[in-house]
């Protein structure tokens, strides 16, 4: 029986951590194929990792040996080589935003549908251990509904890959899928997991403040406000500034209220009932390569077993919507509902 082969597309610093997270999974380099239009990211990784390289991965789409396929670009992108994987039959994964328009995506959704694939909008914080508290915590009858929550996201820009000029990072660019959108995408993929509601409306403004060296029109920090249905609000401030790299998460419920802030090792959850708060610690020497890890393992047992990942491209869909959203309201000053965004 031949081995199965996995494409990675992009080789930045999340292609290069897919490959380590296939291997970690047990699959060996020769089942392995990276794709970039650099050569110079090619060659490292051919010669980190021993897989193959290839400056044409649409050759590599009629392989039949080929089983899935890793989208590892930036977001501008991702719908471009999702569809591709998926009219040629492959399973994907795709880091988020699956996209950044609504272009396209009707077409991924029909050829991943009609083929019965497998189609993995990615978000690692639904396999961290505390994310998944947080989610089974959201779960309890102890908790009660949720009724309110804030979130903050800081990280200093040039200190995400010290060892490049961020200016030329596509973080510091909003049109390629950076200036915190993808930032802002996963943070709501994960939170709109464990508060279980459609979002409805949207209201933001951004700005730059900082001397940090964006492309043109791109913000240094958000101010958001998430509407749920049932009238459920979730704030939401995120910037590119904050030295501190910290995450910061509160959801209050009816009988309970939960916090995990990244910068401790814990989640904090009060109940009322007693009127004390618990911990809920992180596994001792918990490295965050392994929510990855755990990430691209349930992706390869999805392709197995036919197990639904956790994430429907409705999910991702809705959290495009909110993206585009985000500008429109910006630019219009107004709360912006998801069902009017078109384009």
């Amino acid at each position: 029986m031949i081995a199965p082969k996995y494409m990675v597309i992009g080789q930045g610093s999340m292609g290069n951590r897919r490959v380590r997270c296939l291997l970690a999974a047990g699959i060996s380099p020769e089942q392995i194929v990276v794709f970039d239009t650099r050569q110079d990211r090619l060659d490292e990784s051919r010669s980190k990792y021993g897989v193959e390289v290839t400056d044409n991965y649409e050759s590599y789409l009629t392989d039949p040996n080929l089983t899935a396929v890793f989208v590892s670009v930036p977001g501008f992108l991702h719908v471009r080589f999702c569809t591709a994987a998926a009219q040629a039959g492959k399973h994907w994964f795709c880091e988020v935003p699956l996209a950044t328009s609504l272009e396209g995506l009707d077409t991924l959704k029909a050829a991943t549908r009609t083929q019965s694939l497998v189609g993995a909008p990615g978000c690692q914080l639904l396999f961290h251990p505390l994310g998944q508290a947080l989610k089974r915590w959201s779960e309890d009858a102890d908790t009660g509904s949720i009724l309110s929550g804030s979130y903050t996201f800081g990280a200093y820009l040039p200190e995400w890959h010290p060892y490049e000029d961020y200016r030329n990072f596509y973080a510091a660019n909003a049109a390629m899928g950076g200036g915190n959108l993808d930032v802002i995408a996963q943070e709501i993929t994960w939170i709109r997991w464990i508060i279980d509601h459609p979002i409805e409306a949207v209201t933001c403004r951004s700005s730059k403040t900082s001397d940090l060296e964006l492309a043109k029109d791109t913000p240094d920090h958000h101010e958001i406000i998430l509407e749920f249905t049932g009238g459920l609000m979730l704030s939401m401030h995120f910037d590119l500034v904050d030295r501190t790299h910290e995450r910061l998460l509160r959801i209050v419920a009816s009988k309970s209220t939960a916090k995990w802030s990244t910068l401790d090792s814990c989640v904090r959850v009060f109940d009322s009932a007693k009127s004390e708060w618990n911990q809920i610690e992180q596994p001792d020497q918990y490295n965050w390569e392994r929510c990855y890890e755990a990430e691209v393992k349930q992706f390869l047992n999805c392709v197995t077993t036919g197990d639904p990942w956790p994430i429907p491209i409705e999910a991702a869909e809705e959290v495009v919507r909110v993206l585009l959203a985000l500008s429109e309201s910006n630019e219009s000053q107004q709360t912006v509902r998801l069902t009017g965004v078109v384009v």
